[in-house]
């Protein structure tokens, strides 16, 4: 029977601190010579207390293993307070065993890369199951170790990317730590061969080989052959070519690629199943998030926070933006409702911007200071002019939920298909259904503020009307477009 006097949670670091150092559990029953291989899991499990005569076997393992030094006695002591505690030693507290773990950890690591960007000031919320799920992936190794995450600007592609890069978990997988690479929309060769060039010392490259090897596959091939067997986690960050990023492609069979792009086409192509679209956050997840950067604004105006939650459809760079302006008035009722009265807003919403450093890395962006229009504005600019004066006149539906037909998209922008095709592929248009579409709320915004062609209007009334015709006694169809047609009639009530 389990001794059930031995904490779960407990048991579980343990297991965690085997599997940091790579071994099975039948692995580790050999290294400490014993003749049963499952001694270490019934260790794991509570089954049996480890005999006294192995506990000098596990410190010795560790320090081989792991390649601690002896100044981390609290690390040992972890092991030793898991696997003896419970019978009669003195016991650590599962939160003192948390303490000792991430302190001790990261002073083993603080040798190796970390070239992750800081974590910003704010927590990340509601991505905990993604992050477990990631992790996943990564731990998983090959084909798992290509992963692309793609999603709206905002959405917090980079802030998962860089929680993942400083999670101890992670950081005790790959143990030799991580190499990062902010890439952006204008990124040229030499941008890139200079991410490569900080690797490759990173790595352990001497200045005087990297001086020497004067074309790019040389670099890339002694790279690769430097990082050998070794666990690196690797992030490309902001990808907007596929074919520029080829120097980066370095790893070897240990490491695990993470990158992240707004283009849903260019996740797909480097890592096919792995790519993974991040959702905007539930409306809980947004007011919890709006509630920890601004706690006396929602307190004092609780109605009006998950207003502004549902207006910027759960996009975290947006309320990440509105809690940090709304805090800096929270202290005077009459600033706070005045302020609340211009986020009501959508361009003063998309003008509001913060320092980039309280925010995380944009390499896109070329400005400090941050604003969802900035973010928003470089996917538009890298649009062909048709598919930009389509995405304008597409503001004239209502934003998601409501969804809209293909059929009537093409009539209201007056444009061909490909236009359509270039924003899904732009991550700007959302495919709700088959031969259906959505526009961000967001998104929705930032196109009616630079929407020119009025006439989309008068043409989403001549489409509706139409419509309305041709499928009088098709009550199903009728129901289907229960919001647009009322967005039409409104429309002609106006025009």
């Amino acid at each position: 029977m389990p001794n059930t006097s031995l904490n779960s949670e407990k048991l579980r670091i343990l297991e965690e601190l085997r599997i940091q150092a790579k071994l099975t559990p039948a692995g580790a029953s050999r290294y400490f010579g014993l003749r049963d291989r499952e001694s270490v899991r019934n260790w794991e499990l509570g089954h049996k207390a480890p005999p006294p005569k192995h506990r000098e076997h596990m410190k010795s393992y560790l320090h081989s293993k792991l390649g601690l030094s002896h100044d981390h006695v609290l690390f040992l002591q972890i092991w030793k307070d898991i696997m003896v505690g419970e019978w009669g030693w003195p016991s650590l507290t599962v939160d003192e065993m948390s303490i000792l773990f991430r302190n001790v950890w990261s002073s083993v690591l603080k040798d190796v890369p970390q070239m992750a960007p800081n974590r910003p000031p704010h927590r990340l919320i509601g991505r905990s199951g993604l992050i477990r799920q990631l992790k996943q992936r990564l731990f998983n190794g090959g084909h798992s170790a290509f992963t692309a995450l793609n999603g709206l600007p905002g959405v917090g592609k980079t802030a998962i990317a860089v929680e993942l890069a400083h999670d101890l978990e992670v950081l005790s997988h790959f143990p030799h730590g991580v190499l990062w690479a902010g890439v952006g929309r204008d990124a040229t060769e030499a941008g890139v061969l200079r991410h490569l060039h900080t690797w490759a010392q990173d790595v352990g490259m001497s200045p005087e080989t990297i001086r020497r090897l004067r074309y790019v596959d040389d670099l890339k091939r002694e790279v690769h052959k430097l990082i050998g067997n070794r666990s690196f986690l690797i992030v490309i960050d902001d990808v907007w070519n596929i074919d520029g990023i080829s120097p980066l492609m370095i790893a070897g069979p240990n490491c695990a690629y993470l990158m992240t792009t707004r283009l849903p086409r260019i996740a797909e192509q480097f890592a096919g199943q792995g790519a993974i679209s991040i959702p905007k956050l539930e409306p809980a997840y947004g007011r919890t998030l709006l509630s920890e950067l601004a706690p006396l604004a929602v307190e004092e105006e609780p109605e009006a926070a998950s207003d502004l939650v549902e207006v910027v459809g759960g996009l975290p760079l947006a309320l990440i933006l509105l809690g940090n302006h709304l805090r800096q008035v929270s202290a005077q009722q009459r600033r706070l409702r005045t302020m609340i009265k211009r986020l009501k807003q959508a361009e003063h919403r998309l003008r509001l911007a913060l320092p980039s450093e309280l925010l995380g890395s944009y390499p896109s962006l070329s400005d400090s200071a941050i604003s969802l229009w900035a973010s928003i504005e470089i996917s538009d600019q890298a649009l062909m002019d048709e598919s930009r004066d389509a995405l304008r006149s597409l503001s004239v539906f209502l934003s998601n939920p409501n969804s809209f037909t293909e059929q009537a998209a093409l009539a209201v922008t007056a444009k061909p298909a490909q236009a359509l095709d270039q924003l899904v592929d732009s991550g700007l248009l959302e495919i709700a259904a088959r031969n259906r579409y959505s526009v961000h709320q967001v998104i929705h915004d930032y196109a009616k503020a630079n929407l020119v062609d009025t006439m989309a209007y008068s043409r989403m009334v001549d489409f509706f009307t139409g419509f309305i015709d041709t499928h009088a006694d098709d009550h199903t169809a009728l129901a289907q477009e229960h919001e647009n047609l009322l967005g039409s009639l409104d429309t002609a009530f106006r025009l």
